[in-house]
C-alpha cells in the first residue's frame, strides 16, 4: 500500500517539473527522494536522485528562507553520495 501511495505521489508531482515555485520544488524532490528509495533499479534510482537534487537546488535558490528547502536538498545530497553503480 505505501509503494501505491509513493507512486501516485511521485506521478501526481512530476507534472510540476517545471515549476518556479520554491513550495512546489521541494515537495517533488522529497516525492522523487521517496520514489528512489523504493525502486530497485539501479538506473532509475540514480536518475530519481540527480533530479531531485536539481529540483531540491533550485527550490532554494528561489526559497532561501524556507527550512523544507534546506532539508530536502541535505536528503537528496545524502542520498546522491550513497548511490553505487
Amino acid at each position: 500500500m505505501l509503494q501505491n501511495a509513493v507512486e501516485e505521489l511521485y506521478t501526481y508531482m512530476k507534472q510540476y517539473v517545471d515549476s518556479s515555485e520554491a513550495e512546489v520544488l521541494w515537495r517533488l524532490a522529497r516525492a522523487m527522494c521517496d520514489k528512489a528509495k523504493s525502486t530497485t533499479d539501479k538506473t532509475a534510482k540514480k536518475e530519481l536522485m540527480y533530479d531531485a537534487f536539481r529540483a531540491a537546488e533550485l527550490a532554494l535558490k528561489l526559497g532561501d528562507s524556507n527550512f523544507a528547502c534546506h532539508k530536502v536538498l541535505s536528503l537528496s545530497v545524502v542520498m546522491c553520495d550513497t548511490i553505487t553503480l
